[in-house]
């Protein structure tokens, strides 16, 4: 499978990368561009399945040898979210000692093509686990997953690597980074979260979902909500569970015992990247926990869940809140204990996946993504009633009755209010028309949906009752004040045809259908192959080809 001088190289990026450091990988240096081949091989990243990435890392090796190294070069930043991959968990299922793990790249605005390898060694380097993942004109949050092979054996403590290689989106060029963690559980089972989870409300999603702000009429329909009443929104979530280990934690002392990881992963298009927990919100965690025994507990409450809904609480904060709007995105927290006893430090962690946690001893606690809830028209937005009246879309409350874009008129089952800076779009018809919105929220136009960002003037755009008038101005505005938005649909693929409303007098989906477009906008094959170099375009039809074998 790999050589010698192959697992020798891969060592070495052990001190390019460090435990948990991203690193960008220099090809003047012999042994990291062998290890980037090597480990992109192991995922089924082939020559002839990646001849355009394959090439490129050739260049990329031949200007760094000329430029003498990476100087100069970066990884895709929007402060403070950040490119790079990490490691979740890597951990053997109960009874067994085959390994597996969990990782991701998440790049900030996505990329044009990406490629990336999970490999798992043991304490001799050999290799146990390895997976691969790929995207096209995606990028922002890639899942990775390192499965056991058949015959491989190990005992943690186990080495997870990652190795990445993106386009960034609109760029030539190709940056390859590294990232590495070693992991040793030391747990009796996985951590308890007692908060967030989701609750038993009467909108049925597959997030847990925190409106950041909003109005007083739809406590319902989702699991936590923060008031806010600056413009500057935060991401914010409340944060209490316990663990226990094998053996009693050491004295806690702050920056010693435990360190204490965090981030929030972006998935929504257009977005991408991850924050790291500040240091102020990492002492606020170290400050909160508390030993009892062999356990570990950490309680910063959640918000009031009766009148005055959303007050006080205690939230753990990810900064400020960035555009796109409608992101479920994925959490990660970790804890490295010290024990009495133990040489190697323990890991607790709690993370957000898309698939049941299915191993209850692996010291990794899997939770639903969570979804910040905000918004994105304008305050006094005339949305058309059943009856033929319009009301200011802050106005509107969960059972209100709309007039939608087919004709037909429907109950809305949720709404959102936040308070927001920033800017938008103006849209106006030559029929006076008029609304304005968040650059990614869809339009009915003539010829079917598109964000606002891609209309121009003389497009035609949807009125009421089916009529079109054509779009006099687009024009992008500063705006503060709070931004709206409802739902119709709330399952996971909405129909476009029962997803829309008359918003000014021009037709534009609700919220669901304009996360639901999103993500189909940016993986259409034409729009993918249109964007792509063409000396790409065999790796995307090899990709196609691998999607269409998995199905």
């Amino acid at each position: 499978m790999i050589t010698n001088e192959d697992s020798q190289a891969i060592a070495h990026l052990s001190t390019v990368t460090g435990d948990r450091k991203n690193g960008l990988l220099d090809f003047s240096d012999e042994r990291q561009y062998r290890a980037a081949l090597a480990l992109h091989s192991l995922g089924g990243h082939t020559l002839e399945t990646r001849p355009g990435m394959f090439a490129a890392l050739a260049e990329r090796r031949h200007r760094h040898r000329a430029n003498g190294g990476v100087a100069g070069e970066q990884l895709p930043q929007s402060d403070p979210f950040e490119t790079g991959a990490q490691v979740i968990d890597v951990s053997c299922p109960p009874g067994t000692q085959t390994p597996a793990g969990t990782g991701f790249v998440a790049i900030v605005d996505g990329a044009a093509q990406v490629n990336a390898t999970i490999s798992v060694f043991d304490s001799q380097q050999n290799l146990v686990a390895w997976g691969s993942g790929t995207q096209f004109n995606e990028g922002e949050y890639m899942p990775l997953y390192a499965e056991p092979q058949p015959g491989q054996t190990a005992k943690p403590p186990l080495t997870a690597r990652i190795a990445y290689s993106f386009q960034p989106r609109g760029s030539t060029d190709w940056r390859t980074g590294a990232v590495q963690r070693d992991f040793n559980p030391g747990v009796e089972a996985d951590p308890v979260v007692d908060h967030p989870k989701k609750h038993q409300r009467k909108v049925a999603t597959d997030y847990i979902r925190i409106a950041l702000g909003r109005g007083q009429n739809a406590q319902d329909d989702v699991d936590y909500w923060y008031w806010y009443s600056s413009n500057q929104t935060t991401y914010a979530l409340p944060w209490c569970g316990s663990v226990s280990f094998t053996s009693r934690p050491k004295p806690l002392k702050w920056g010693l015992n435990p360190t204490i990881i965090g981030y929030l992963a972006r998935s929504t298009p257009g977005s991408g990247g991850y924050q790291m927990l500040k240091v102020s919100e990492v002492r606020k965690v170290f400050d909160s926990l508390s030993v009892s025994g062999n356990k570990l507990s950490w309680y910063l409450e959640p918000p009031a869940t009766q009148s005055p809904w959303g007050e006080g609480g205690n939230p753990l904060l990810f900064g400020d809140l960035r555009w796109p709007s409608g992101e479920a995105d994925y959490l990660f927290m970790q804890y490295l204990v010290d024990l009495e006893g133990q040489g190697l430090a323990a890991c607790a962690t709690v993370a957000s996946a898309d698939t049941p946690d299915q191993n209850p001893l692996d010291g990794v606690t899997y939770i639903p993504r969570i979804q910040f809830l905000y918004s994105c028209l304008v305050a006094g937005t005339p949305i058309l009633l059943a009856d033929g009246s319009t009301i200011p879309i802050e106005n509107v409350v969960r059972g209100s009755v709309v007039h939608c874009g087919d004709g037909v008129d429907r109950e809305v089952s949720s709404t959102t209010i936040f308070n927001f800076g920033g800017d938008v779009l103006r849209l106006r018809t030559e029929n006076s028309g008029e609304v304005a919105l968040s650059g990614n929220h869809p339009v009915v136009t003539a010829d079917g949906l598109v964000q606002a960002h891609e209309l121009v003037p003389g497009i035609k755009v949807r009125a009421q009752g089916g009529k079109v008038s054509v779009l006099a101005s687009v024009d992008r505005e500063h705006y503060e004040g709070q931004l709206c938005n409802l739902r119709l649909d709330e399952s996971a693929e909405p129909d476009p045809a029962k997803s829309t409303v008359i918003a000014g007098g021009i037709e534009v989906g609700d919220y669901a259908l304009q996360t639901s477009h999103d993500h189909s906008y940016r993986t259409d094959p034409a729009l993918v192959r249109a964007m792509l170099d063409p000396r790409y375009h065999p790796d995307y039809e090899h990709y196609l080809s691998e999607i269409a074998a998995d199905r």
